[in-house]
């Protein structure tokens, strides 16, 4: 029961931190070239994207853009950005070192802090999918049960080899 009502704070407190995000159909600085290029379909214009050193951009782009819709972004920021919040508490909570309202503090401050200062625009949609991945890892390599006295070393080397993938990702 108290999950359900830190859920509830966490998704109240993305509605209030993210929620304009919804209704800003905006299209800023250097999203006119993506939008224009989702627009008339124009594969190779987004596939100079990926030339910006992450390959995967362009088809990102290509998937949340389909429709051609502003929406569809700022929906899969969102949803991102609460997901982030969620697993975060999940994970203090998984490591057994922090009590349920620090936990909850922990992921308040990460789903408010300003470290995105670009949340409207669509060009920045993969940063926060990259962050979503390296929570889910981190989040479950956490939840890991550790059962037997070789498995702390196996479970801190999986806990290595996703943050290097997933900070390679970023």
């Amino acid at each position: 029961m108290t999950r359900r009502i830190d859920y509830g704070l966490l998704i109240a407190l993305a509605v209030v931190a993210h929620g304009l995000l919804l209704l800003n159909d905006g299209i800023y600085w250097d999203d006119w070239y993506l939008y224009t290029a989702l627009q008339q379909h124009n594969w190779p214009a987004i596939a100079l994207l990926g030339q910006r050193g992450i390959p995967t951009d362009p088809f990102l782009y290509w998937i949340i853009g389909y429709g051609g819709r502003v929406f569809a972004f700022k929906l899969v920021k969102f949803v991102a950005y609460t997901l982030v919040a969620l697993l975060i508490y999940e994970t203090c909570l998984a490591s057994r070192r922090l009590r349920r309202g620090a936990a909850l503090a922990i992921a308040a401050l990460a789903l408010t802090y300003p470290g995105d200062e670009t949340p409207v625009i669509l060009m920045t949609v993969d940063y926060v999918l990259y962050y979503r991945s390296f929570g889910s890892r981190s989040f479950l390599d956490f939840s890991r049960k550790i059962t037997s006295a070789q498995q702390p070393r196996r479970s801190h080397c999986c806990a290595h080899r996703s943050s290097v993938f997933s900070s390679a990702l970023i």
